[in-house]
C-alpha cells in the first residue's frame, strides 16, 4: 500500500512537473521572443530618417554628434562603445543581453554594439538569410536569438541595409536548468516525504489491526485460551472493535467456566447414584438376591437413586431446552392472572395436600405483562414448586399479586424450612442445595438447577426477585415483573 501510494504520486508530481516545466519554458521563450522583437523596431526607428546606405560614417554622422565625440573606425566598422563624449543612442535601447549589428547592402559589417567580431571584420554569423523572422543560433558559442531586417530610407522604398540583433539566452538556459533540477528534487523529496508519511501512518493504522489479529490468532489455535484479550488503545474505531471482541471473549470465557463447571457437577451428581445402583446390583449378583432382606434393601435404594438421575435428567433438559429461546419472545405479552390461575391449578391437582392460597388485588391482572407466557409459567412453577419441595410439614402455600404503576408483584410464601442467610447469595447456582437439603432422604428436594433456570428468565425480560427468609419460619419469593403501561389486554 506504502509503495502504491508512493508510486502514486511519483506520477502526478511528475506529470506536474513535465507540464509546469513545458509551461513555463513556453512562457519564458515566448518573453524573450517579445523582447527581441520589441527591441529591433525601436533600433530601426532611429535610422528612419537616413537616407544614404548605411556606412559607420554615415551612421556616425547621423546618430551621434561627431563635433562633440571621438570615434574609431576600422576597416569601415564603427564600434560604439569607441564612440567617447556623447549619449550612447543604440545600447540605451537594448537588454544587456542583446548585441545590434548593422550591415550594408552588400552584407558588410558597418556598425555593432558588441565588444569585438571576428578578425575578418564580419560577425560570427552573417545577416540571416530570412529578414524578420527570429531564428535560433549561436554567436561565439553562446545561444540565442536572431533577429534581421531590412533598413529602409525616409520614403519606405529604398534598402540602405540591414539590421539585426542578437538576443543572448544563455540567462533563460541557466534558469531552465535550474528550474529542471528544482522540480526532479522536489519530485523526489516529495515522493521520500509521501512514502515515509505514508508507512508512519499505515504502521500507527495497522498496529492495532495487527495487536487484533494476533490475539484472534492465537484463539484460533488454542481455542480454549479464552483468557487472551486484545490491548488496543488508538481512540479510534479499531479500539471500539478491540473492545467488542474483548466483552465477547469475557461471555465466552464466562460460559467456558459454568460449561466446565456444569460438566463437573452433573458428574459429581451422576457418580453417586450409579455407584449406588451399581453396588447393590453387584451386591444382588453375589449372594443378596437370596436374601430376601437384603433384596427388598437394594431394590429400594437402586429405585431411590434411579429417581434421582431421573429428576437431574428432566431438570437438565429443562435448563437446556431454555436456553436461546428468549430472543424470540422479547415483543411477546401474558395475561398474568390468568397464567396465575393455571399454574396453581396445577399443583392443587399434582399436591392435594396442600392448601394453596390465592390473594390478589381486585384490578390486577387488567394490564398485560411484558413476559411470553410460557417463561412466565415456567417461572411461577419453579418458585410454587420449591416451596412445595421445602414445605415438608407445614403445608401451606400463598401466592399473592399486587398490580402497581408499572409493574406487577408476584409473591410465593410457604411456612417451610427456610434459608440460612449464608445461603441466600448462593441460591441461583446450579446444583446448589443448603446443607439440610443435600441431606435429604426424598428426591423431591432436587437438584438446584430450577432457580438457575429462573434466574435466565428474570433476566432475559427485565424482572426482579427479592428473597426474604428465615430459618424454620418459611421464606417468601417476591418476582417484580414490568407490565405494558395503559394497554388493557386483550385474548
Amino acid at each position: 500500500m506504502t509503495l502504491v501510494t508512493s508510486g502514486l504520486f511519483f506520477l502526478i508530481l511528475l506529470l506536474f512537473s513535465i507540464v509546469m516545466l513545458v509551461s513555463a519554458n513556453f512562457l519564458l521563450l515566448d518573453h524573450e521572443r517579445s523582447a527581441v522583437t520589441t527591441t529591433i523596431k525601436n533600433v530601426s526607428k532611429r535610422f528612419k530618417g537616413l537616407d544614404s546606405e548605411v556606412t559607420a560614417e554615415s551612421i556616425l554622422q547621423y546618430l551621434y554628434a561627431p563635433e562633440s565625440v571621438t570615434a574609431t573606425v576600422t576597416n569601415n566598422l564603427l564600434y560604439e562603445k569607441n564612440i567617447s563624449g556623447s549619449r550612447i543612442a543604440i545600447s540605451s535601447l537594448l537588454y544587456s543581453n542583446q548585441i545590434v549589428y548593422i550591415y550594408d547592402n552588400s552584407n558588410h559589417l558597418v556598425f555593432t554594439t558588441a565588444s569585438s567580431v571576428n578578425e575578418d571584420g564580419e560577425s560570427h554569423d552573417k545577416i540571416a538569410t530570412k529578414t524578420g523572422v527570429v531564428t535560433m543560433s549561436e554567436n561565439q558559442g553562446k545561444r540565442g536569438y536572431y533577429y534581421s531586417l531590412v533598413l529602409k530610407d525616409a520614403s519606405g522604398k529604398k534598402k540602405i541595409g540591414y539590421i539585426q540583433i542578437f538576443h543572448n539566452l544563455e540567462f533563460y538556459y541557466t534558469i531552465k536548468d535550474r528550474l529542471f533540477y528544482l522540480l526532479i528534487i522536489l519530485v523526489i523529496g516529495t515522493v521520500l516525504l509521501v512514502f515515509l508519511v505514508t508507512t508512519r501512518t499505515i504502521k500507527l493504522f495497522l498496529n492495532p489491526m495487527q495487536d487484533l489479529h494476533e490475539a484472534m490468532t492465537m484463539i484460533a489455535e488454542n481455542p480454549m485460551e479464552l483468557n487472551v484479550r486484545s490491548k488496543v488503545e488508538s481512540g479510534d474505531e479499531i479500539e471500539e472493535l478491540s473492545l467488542i471482541f474483548n466483552d465477547m471473549l469475557d461471555k465466552l470465557e464466562r460460559q467456558s467456566k459454568l460449561q466446565n463447571q456444569f460438566v463437573s457437577d452433573v458428574s459429581h451428581e451422576l457418580r453417586t447414584p450409579i455407584a449406588v445402583i451399581k453396588g447393590h446390583l453387584d451386591l444382588l449378583q453375589r449372594w443378596g438376591k437370596n436374601d430376601p432382606e437384603i433384596l427388598d434393601e437394594s431394590l429400594e435404594a437402586s429405585s431411590y437413586e434411579a429417581n434421582r438421575m431421573n429428576l437431574m435428567i428432566s431438570e437438565m433438559l429443562d435448563m437446556i431446552r431454555i436456553q436461546g429461546s428468549f430472543e424470540s419472545h422479547q415483543n411477546e405479552v401474558s395475561d398474568i392472572k390468568e397464567s396465575a390461575h393455571k399454574v396453581l391449578g396445577n399443583f392443587k391437582v399434582l399436591h392435594s395436600e396442600f392448601i394453596f392460597t390465592c390473594e390478589a388485588s381486585p384490578n390486577a391482572g387488567y394490564t398485560p405483562a411484558k413476559i411470553y407466557t410460557p417463561h412466565l409459567e415456567q417461572a411461577m412453577t419453579i418458585l410454587i414448586d420449591n416451596a412445595v419441595k421445602y414445605s415438608p410439614v407445614n403445608k401451606e402455600i400463598t401466592i399473592g399479586l399486587e398490580e402497581l404503576e408499572e409493574v406487577y408483584r408476584l409473591s410465593i410464601r410457604d411456612k417451610g424450612e427456610g434459608i440460612a442467610k449464608e445461603d441466600l447469595q448462593h441460591i441461583f447456582e446450579r446444583f446448589y442445595r443448603t446443607d439440610k437439603s443435600r441431606n435429604r432422604t426424598s428426591t423431591k428436594s432436587g437438584l438446584g438447577i430450577g432457580l438457575s433456570i429462573l434466574q435466565q428468565i428474570i433476566q432475559a425480560y427485565h424482572c426482579r426477585l427479592e428473597v426474604t427468609s428465615e430459618v424454620d419460619k418459611g421464606s417468601v419469593f417476591t418476582l417484580i415483573i414490568p407490565k405494558v403501561v395503559d394497554e388493557p389486554y386483550t385474548n
